[in-house]
């Protein structure tokens, strides 16, 4: 599971015949990621996070690069 952008993501899930892409696979993410937290007040604080992240579009960079030869300067 990846997410792409905003309520974009891919699933390749295994035993199924079928992947999901888009909003679904956006959805199954989010359900998959706060499922996996120990406690419901983690569970629920994370959501909530994420709701006004959502919604306040506040997004963070969230990115790994790594430089390649263009981003050198000064060689």
């Amino acid at each position: 599971m990846a997410i792409i952008s905003r309520n974009k993501a891919v699933a390749d899930l295994p035993g199924t015949v079928r992947n999901l892409d888009g909003f679904v696979a956006w959805l199954a993410w989010i359900f998959v990621h706060l499922m996996s937290l120990i406690n419901i007040r983690n569970k629920l604080t994370t959501f909530l996070n994420w709701l006004q992240a959502y919604f306040t579009k506040d997004q963070p960079l969230r990115m790994i690069v790594k430089p390649g030869k263009a981003a050198s300067h000064g060689e």
